[in-house]
């Protein structure tokens, strides 16, 4: 920011400080303005160019300023970023539970009915404790003969039970790891 060279409390007190503050009261007032002088040595940059009215004090305000509102600025676009997404976002959730409601724990009727949809639809739980429950294995799906002899004679133990796993039992999630 620069040194600052002047006695603080003459130049504050000085006619020419007074005069720019009465002059620009409406502007001081400014919410941007009283951030920004809220901070001692900006007041003070803002004094030692009034007082020592020299292009190198007009530029370190100038300087000073414009990063103070960058800033601002910034915080504001990335606040109203923010702000919006979640609004956005929030939109993007409600339609989707609306278009896909879970209708399974519902009421059958509108007459204080205590049976669900899921109480009364089978249950895929016993599937599946019927696949685990029997040892299928590769060889009693093929209906093809040349493609059981393939199989019979191509293939390792390991490569059967990954055709197994996949193809039978539906898991896939070995093959990524």
């Amino acid at each position: 920011m620069g040194e600052l060279k002047w006695n603080e409390n003459e130049c504050l007190n000085s006619k020419l400080f007074q005069d720019y503050a009465q002059k620009n009261h409406r502007l001081l007032e400014q919410p941007i303005m009283k951030l920004y002088l809220s901070d001692p040595k900006r007041y003070k940059l803002l004094a030692n160019s009034l007082c020592f009215s020299t292009e190198e004090n007009k530029q370190i305000l100038d300087e000073d300023f414009k990063q103070f509102y960058y800033q601002i600025k910034l915080v504001k676009y990335i606040s109203n970023l923010i702000y919006y997404h979640t609004i956005d976002l929030e939109k993007k959730y409600k339609r989707f539970y609306q278009r896909n409601s879970l209708v399974l724990d519902q009421p059958l009727s509108l007459h204080e009915s205590l049976t669900t949809l899921l109480d009364v639809s089978p249950s895929s739980q016993s599937e599946l404790i019927d696949l685990i429950e029997f040892n299928y294995n590769i060889f009693q799906h093929v209906e093809n003969p040349n493609l059981f002899k393939a199989l019979k004679k191509k293939l390792s133990a390991k490569q059967l039970k990954i055709l197994e796993l996949v193809y039978i039992k539906g898991n896939i999630t070995f093959i990524v790891s």
